[in-house]
């Protein structure tokens, strides 16, 4: 009498191929997706749940006399700091803009405090005078007015599902190799 016994270790292979998984590649994609997500906020001046920002106030549009009137582009160094730092198990993406906390967020007049800026002497016109004003120094709140948020980082449920997608997606083609 004789026993054949044959075992199929192809599903072990297949786990021993996850036990060292490394997402890596598949957060390189996460990570992509999130940079370009965040430059499509910019393009379209929406948050990410597709929002129109606050338009910019007159005085910001009489300031730029004619410039540019795209919000948060004004240089466009904010809307091209944003990078992505991906590990085996971890993707960041983010700025190291400062003010890019103030944009996302908003800002109440006055909340970061105040300094003391210098003015220069000046000519100014009083009542159809030109009229000289001395060097002095005044007070000025920061910021000096309210700052609408104007978020351009988040993730919505559409977002969490194509992640998801992203990184099964990688799982099943390290399982089926």
């Amino acid at each position: 009498m004789r026993f054949i016994v044959t075992v199929d270790d192809s599903e072990i292979k297949r786990l021993e191929r996850l036990s060292d998984l490394n997402l890596k590649d598949a957060l390189e994609d996460v990570g992509e997706y999130l940079l370009q997500r965040i430059a499509l906020c910019f393009r379209f001046e929406r948050d990410p749940k597709g929002n129109r920002w606050p338009d910019l106030r007159k005085t910001t549009k009489k300031n730029r006399r004619g410039e540019s009137y795209h919000i948060l582009r004004d240089s466009g160094r904010l809307k091209d700091s944003f990078t992505k730092e991906v590990s085996k198990n971890r993707v960041m993406v983010g700025t190291s803009v400062k003010y890019a906390k103030t944009h996302q967020f908003g800002a109440k007049k006055g909340q970061f405090g105040t300094v003391e800026a210098k003015v220069r002497e000046h000519i100014r016109n009083y009542k159809g005078r030109e009229v000289k004003v001395r060097e002095h120094t005044r007070k000025i709140t920061i910021p000096w007015g309210d700052i609408p948020p104007r978020p351009f980082m988040g993730i919505t449920e559409k977002d969490k599902k194509e992640i998801m997608d992203i990184i099964l997606n990688s799982i099943r083609r390290r399982i089926i190799g």
